[in-house]
């Protein structure tokens, strides 16, 4: 980089943005048939409903949310990654840190995608919107959705105007050199820049501010994302660890993104002497550290299960690392925490070669990732049922059989006394969980909570005695 000279780099950047061959259009025509062919499956999912994506009792989410939160990480890590570099003043950013803008902001767009094809009704999206209708519904306020709603469109914003305030110096100079409506466009785009000192005297200070504000914007957006999860009572989701877990997950795989877009467009575009093999072993260093937190959070989320002693958090966790899909964890682990430690190496971090295979890896498992939650929610779905309101009787009637019963004494027995207090309120006096709140003098929020435990905990302790083994596959009901 510092043989350059700024004539070299403005020649051979400008050179991307001369009319392509007939290749690239070749390119784009099977892109736009990939296109075409989704929307076909958007139309028939319409037509059909939304079952044919997989979305049925007790599936409520499915691959759509899967997607949906792996480009959100992909997104949130571009900006994180351009803004604290330069808030640490690190130099080897600047090769890649308009690539990393430019994947948060598309992977935002493509993100927003999936919640509209995951409604089924796409038509009827305005319900969501807090207007006033003739439904005379209003949205909860209080669900994690609706917090995605707000911070998902507050990032969109935000990182929108960093990338286009990094953009303004590069937009006047393509200005510079296009003709006609071109010259016009990009007129327009780069608001008058002339590269006068006071300009960059502004421009240098409201990048930082952008840089400042994004940061802690958007570790909190991706916290908000996985309250998604963890605000649940589901087994193996209600954990405190999500927030950073999922904040250093996308970073992890925004840093393996970046290799796996620039390492091929560095060929292509022949930027080699601005994407220095420096420049990439740079990111492979960074990606060893944030591998080994996510480690340590695969680590920690299994030993909060084991400490806990909840037998259905227990469970949930022994059928993660050794039920049907065992080895798509095993598979995870690997990629996601041990082959990242291979950067250790210097041959390796400074091979072509080695840094594009982990890194599309690692992408790639940050994904199964997500996807091995859903499956652990649909196997919880389907051990764990939740209790309607039809099933009082049946719980009330298990609740007065204890004292014949010494396994469902024991299971009893197992709880803490607030849940165990707040299950008998319901079982013997009929109470709602409202009514529990006012008795004990809770929250009807917590009331809940405490039955929903209890049930599930009494509910896996009998069927525990009542056979060897408990079978994944299989679907339990007091």
């Amino acid at each position: 980089m510092s043989q350059l000279t700024f004539a070299e780099i403005d020649r051979t950047v400008l050179d991307t943005l001369r009319p392509p061959g007939r290749s690239y259009w070749m390119v784009v025509g099977v892109l736009f048939l990939g296109v075409l062919m989704g929307a076909a499956c958007w139309a028939y999912q319409i037509a059909r409903g939304i079952g044919v994506g997989g979305q049925n009792i007790p599936v409520a989410w499915g691959i759509y949310l899967v997607n949906f939160v792996f480009w959100v990480g992909i997104a949130h890590s571009g900006t994180l990654i351009s803004a604290i570099l330069h808030l640490m003043r690190a130099g080897w950013r600047n090769p890649i840190a308009r690539a990393a803008e430019t994947m948060t902001v598309f992977a935002v767009c493509v993100a927003g995608l999936f919640p509209f094809i995951h409604l089924g009704r796409v038509w009827l999206v305005y319900y969501m919107l807090p207007i006033p209708t003739q439904r005379t519904l209003w949205p909860n306020f209080q669900s994690p959705l609706l917090f995605d709603v707000v911070a998902i469109s507050t990032y969109l914003t935000v990182s929108a105007l960093f990338w286009y305030t990094g953009m303004l110096p590069d937009l006047a100079r393509v200005r510079d050199d296009a003709e006609g409506v071109r010259k016009r466009v990009f007129t327009v785009l780069s608001l008058g820049w002339t590269g006068a000192h006071e300009q960059w005297r502004h421009y240098t200070r409201i990048y930082l501010f952008f840089a400042a504000l994004a940061t802690p914007l958007v570790i909190s957006v991706h916290s908000v994302v996985s309250w998604d999860f963890a605000l649940g009572v589901v087994p193996g989701w209600h954990t405190t660890i999500f927030a950073p877990y999922f904040v250093a997950g996308a970073i992890h795989s925004g840093l393996a993104m970046v290799l796996t877009l620039m390492i091929p467009l560095r060929k292509i575009f022949h930027y080699e002497r601005f994407i220095s093999m420096h420049v990439l072993e740079s990111v492979a260093k960074t990606i060893i550290f944030t591998g080994l937190i996510v480690g340590f959070a695969y680590g920690t989320e299994l030993f909060i299960a084991w400490y806990s002693r909840n037998p259905v958090e227990m469970e949930a966790f022994r059928w993660r690392l050794q039920g049907h899909y065992a080895y798509g964890f095993w598979i995870m682990v690997v990629c996601n925490v041990l082959v990242p430690i291979l950067f250790f190496f210097k041959r390796i971090r400074t091979s072509i070669p080695w840094l594009f295979g982990i890194s599309r890896h690692i992408v790639a498992k940050q994904r199964r990732r997500r996807a091995s939650r859903h499956r652990l929610f649909l196997k919880a779905s389907n051990v764990f049922p939740r209790l309607t309101e039809c099933e009082e009787d049946a719980v009330a009637s298990a609740i007065d059989a204890a004292r014949q019963r010494p396994a469902l004494e024991a299971a009893l027995g197992r709880l803490s006394a607030s849940e165990r207090e707040v299950l008998e309120l319901v079982a013997y006096d009929g109470l709602s969980p409202t009514e529990v709140a006012v008795t004990l003098g809770i929250t009807a929020n917590a009331a809940r909570l405490r039955l929903s435990r209890a049930r599930k905990t009494v509910k896996f302790l009998l069927a525990a005695d009542s056979a060897p083994t408990i079978d994944p596959e299989a679907t339990y009901a007091i």
